[in-house]
């Protein structure tokens, strides 16, 4: 049950950033949508890594877990954030 909620929420969101990207005229390359989703998809497995783990009763393996699968992820998604933020800002400051 906990996969179906993290799967609508998971695409409720997705499916608000590209409303967001589409309403703001902001500009997001392939590469972008590839590093995010790589982000996206180490977060989820993390996920899955500490839920299963912590149901086998092996807590501190779940949260080391946690830390390196789901660490990387997030390096992969600010990676992803500070491409587009600083793609789409020096595009703003030029045609001003």
């Amino acid at each position: 049950m906990l996969d179906v909620i993290y799967a609508f929420i998971l695409g409720a969101g997705l499916t608000g950033l590209i409303w967001w990207l589409n309403s703001r005229n902001i500009s997001v390359r392939w590469h972008d949508w590839l590093i995010g989703g790589i982000g996206i998809a180490l977060v989820s497995a993390s996920y899955q890594h500490t839920l299963g783990e912590l149901w086998e009763g092996l807590p501190s393996a779940a949260f080391m877990g946690l830390l390196v699968i789901g660490g990387l992820g997030i390096i992969f998604l600010l990676i992803a954030f500070l491409s587009v933020w600083r793609r789409n800002k020096m595009g703003n400051s030029t045609s001003q």
